[in-house]
């Protein structure tokens, strides 16, 4: 019951945003030894529920290390931008470094000083300072629209790096410290990272199997949900095999949820969703309560002590990441720098998660288990509220471009049909007359005498988020897409493709394909028996356009599309909704989720208005598919 009435108390809070786990640890405080005793904290079965929700929050932890993102976020670096401050996970590294060598440095002095009781070690209560929440950072970064720059990307890596080396490093010190623990426990730690590059292996050659892929596709929507089950099995079996080596759960299932991440990257946002709802609709709720409930705050009344220290470590808590912050100073500013650094000293599950093992492990002592909550609780709040005052968008950092390889008349007809609805588009062609051509009509054009990474710099890929291949051989078009693909981190990707035989190998990769024969017989199709729908389309119907868009506005997700229709221009109407793949048409009551696909037929000057109302993060100028085809 009071996983339920949490967030919808919370949702009424009009001047403070409190996240919602907050209020389940403070409702179980009220619940629990602290206040009401009304829930008993020795309960076996809410302890296995709160087993599991621990267990399936690290899973979701584990699947927010995109380690793609993290590879082409370097790749996408021109090459003077390569230098080691110009990469975002050296800066990260930098960060998290600085943080954890000020953090230890005053772990020890407080040991030292006595501040701390025993059986506190200083190792531990460093690791507890040094640790970030991606699940502060990444949501307050795409309300500031600031994901897909430099900035946000650096931020987001530095938070990435630091929960994964937290906890690779607690699960060592756990193994090293503990008593009684040595012996054999380094073995059985190189034994666990030995299964997981086995299972991996595996199973990275298992799902690229054709007819296995085929056969995840297929169940993805069904009853079986193939994928779903997967990731179960994962986490339970990396759980296990972290018991059976006498490893932390946290570790396996940190790893298990890694693994799905990198084996189902591209279906990953889907199944994501999925197990939001399974994890923070039940299992992790019911954690986070009994971490309250458990919660003896008399041991912090009754010891001024611990009072006084709670406050230091709070004040430690901001210290340690505003002073390595400063790194990012200058490549982004001062004032973006203390930004991040207020951004970076947000925490949340993890640090309430890892206190909670060092303290059954006897490595800190009980009353840090208050206090690690306490600094969650006032961090998680106060982080973004600074992160958000201090910001300074980089105005010099420009909209998302397009770049078209071949200057033919399929390219140069698109490119001027972008330029325009004043798109920033730049050609790629061999042929020195094509490239001519295209500059005389006012775009922008480059002739290159070998398709490499200078070629398309020179074309401005590395300010680009689409790429578009037009040539008249699909080898060359395949080539030049993966190459974007893995030299840029470029995922948005079309492709003329002329013989149909070679279109499963685009979409088997991510790209887009566009098969010349079959569009001209659409084409012809539209023009027979849906005149007006061609004219729309080929933009005859000046004014008037149909517009994609994915929602991720919280304020729109979760709503009708009556209440949403209400919003919207006068002259805008909502034609289709697809769901995890399936279209419908909708009518008043279709319930519009985060991930939903809407298309709109609406008025051309509405265009920004309404991008930016379901999708705050999308660029100013946005190519749509209708324009590709």
């Amino acid at each position: 019951m009071m996983a339920l009435l949490v967030p919808m108390a919370l949702h009424r809070l009009k001047y403070v945003r409190i996240p919602v786990v907050v209020g389940e640890i403070i409702c179980g405080v009220i619940a629990g030894k602290s206040f009401l005793k009304i829930i008993d904290p020795n309960d076996p079965i809410l302890n296995l529920l709160q087993l599991l929700g621990f267990t399936y929050l690290m899973f979701l932890g584990g699947m927010e290390m995109d380690f793609n993102s993290l590879l082409s976020f370097r790749r996408k670096l021109s090459s003077k931008q390569r230098g080691f401050l110009g990469s975002p996970i050296a800066l990260g590294t930098i960060i998290f470094m600085g943080t954890l060598g000020l953090s230890y440095a005053a772990a020890y002095y407080l040991d030292d000083r006595g501040f701390t009781g025993y059986p506190t070690h200083p190792l531990m209560l460093a690791l507890l300072l040094g640790t970030t929440s991606v699940g502060v950072v990444l949501p307050t970064l795409k309300e500031m629209r600031a994901t897909e720059n430099p900035y946000g990307q650096t931020l987001l890596t530095g938070s990435m790096i630091a929960d994964f080396a937290t906890i690779v490093l607690a699960t060592g010190a756990l193994l090293f410290l503990t008593p009684g623990r040595r012996g054999l426990e380094l073995a059985a730690l190189i034994g666990l990272t030995i299964a997981f590059i086995m299972v991996y292996r595996a199973g990275a050659r298992f799902s690229s199997i054709p007819r296995i892929r085929k056969l995840y596709s297929e169940l993805q929507h069904t009853s079986a949900q193939l994928r779903v089950r997967t990731a179960f099995a994962l986490m339970l079996l990396f759980a296990v095999m972290s018991d059976i080596v006498g490893v932390e759960i946290v570790l396996g299932a940190f790893l298990a949820g890694a693994m799905f991440r990198v084996l189902f990257h591209s279906d990953c946002l889907s199944c994501e969703m999925k197990f939001d709802a399974i994890g923070y609709g039940f299992f992790i709720p019911i954690f986070f309560i009994m971490v309250g409930v458990k919660l003896d705050l008399s041991k912090i009344w009754s010891s001024p002590g611990v009072a006084g220290l709670m406050l230091i470590l709070l004040l430690l808590s901001f210290a340690v990441k505003l002073l390595p912050s400063l790194a990012l100073w200058p490549r982004f500013g001062f004032r973006n720098s203390l930004a991040g650094g207020f951004l970076l000293a947000g925490r949340l599950s993890l640090i309430i998660a890892f206190t909670e093992v060092a303290v059954q492990a006897g490595l800190l002592q009980p009353e840090l288990e208050a206090v690690s909550i306490f600094i969650a609780i006032v961090t998680c709040t106060l982080s973004p509220i600074s992160f958000m005052s201090l910001f300074r968008e980089d105005k010099n950092h420009g909209s998302v471009g397009v770049v078209i390889l071949g200057a033919g008349k399929v390219g140069r007809t698109l490119a001027k049909r972008l330029n325009d609805r004043k798109h920033q588009v730049s050609l790629l062609d061999l042929d020195p007359e094509a490239v001519r051509k295209t500059r005389n009509m006012g775009l922008n054009a480059y002739q290159y005498t070998e398709l490499d990474r200078r070629s398309f710099e020179q074309a401005g890929i590395l300010d680009s988020g689409l790429f578009v291949a037009v040539t008249g051989l699909d080898k060359v078009n395949l080539d030049a897409c993966i190459l974007v693909q893995k030299e840029f981190g470029i995922s948005n990707l079309v492709a003329r493709v002329g013989n149909p035989d070679n279109t499963p190998q685009f979409t088997q990769l991510g790209i887009r394909p566009m098969n010349t024969s079959l569009a001209s017989v659409v084409a012809l199709e539209n023009i027979m028996y849906r005149p007006s729908v061609y004219s729309l389309l080929s933009h005859e119907q000046e004014g008037m356009e149909v517009l994609e868009v994915t929602v991720s506005n919280p304020e729109i997700a979760g709503k009708k599309l009556v209440e949403i229709a209400a919003k919207l221009p006068g002259d805008a109407l909502v034609l289709l909704v697809s769901k995890e793949g399936q279209t419908i048409v909708p009518h008043g009551d279709t319930l519009v989720e985060t991930g939903d696909t809407l298309t709109l037929f609406l008025n051309e000057g509405s265009t920004l208005e309404i991008s930016r109302m379901f999708d705050p993060e999308r660029p100013d100028l946005q190519v749509k598919c209708e324009e590709i085809v």
